[in-house]
């Protein structure tokens, strides 16, 4: 599973990326994380649940090609 997990981050590109390593990676409030970007409150939290959803689907085909998950 940890290796699935570090593959998937490397995969993340840009916005969502840089908004789960903000807001997940280092703590910061979304409302801090957003500032450092230079995008609204909105626009991060709609990265950080893009970046959630790509790496949950990322996660289950890295498990399920593995055998993990059938």
């Amino acid at each position: 599973m940890k290796h699935a997990i570090s593959v998937c981050v490397e995969k993340l590109k840009g916005r969502p990326k840089q908004a789960l390593e903000l807001v997940a990676g280092e703590g910061l409030p979304v409302r801090e994380a957003a500032e450092n970007l230079g995008i609204t409150v909105n626009a991060i939290v709609m990265a950080t649940h893009r970046a959630r959803n790509l790496l949950r689907q990322c996660i289950e085909r890295q498990m399920g090609e593995s055998g993990v998950i059938r």
